[in-house]
């Protein structure tokens, strides 16, 4: 019988061997023991805030953990985005989507051109 540890480990594993940053909430995986170490979502992504710098993902409610699936900048740097609303390259200030939708957000677009 698998460790809830080793499963945890196991979880974020495939986690971050998923692509890019905009997967749905839903298919986040669940883990245990790793949720301790994390912040609360809605403590961390608050607009006008610094993402940290050692961001690895937060809980959403419970055990369900969102991973830092990163986005990829021209610069080589990497992005976090939560919920389709929120984005920030680690140890910057996070932004908000006007729109409520980064996707259609021309901002969000000009960030990732640009960051």
């Amino acid at each position: 019988m698998m460790s809830r540890m080793a499963a945890a480990a196991a979880a974020l594993a495939i986690a971050l061997s998923g692509c890019g940053g905009d997967e749905p909430e839903a298919e986040q995986p669940e883990a245990s023991g790793l949720v301790e170490t994390l912040p609360g979502c809605d403590e961390v992504w608050v607009a006008g805030e610094t993402l940290p710098g050692d961001y690895d993902g937060c809980v959403i409610e419970g055990n369900q953990v969102k991973v830092f699936s990163p986005g990829s900048c021209p610069s080589g740097a990497e992005y976090a985005s939560y919920q389709d609303t929120f984005y920030a390259v680690p140890g910057e200030t996070i932004e908000e989507s006007a729109s409520g939708d980064i996707f259609s957000d021309p901002e969000f677009t000009k960030f990732t051109e640009s960051c």
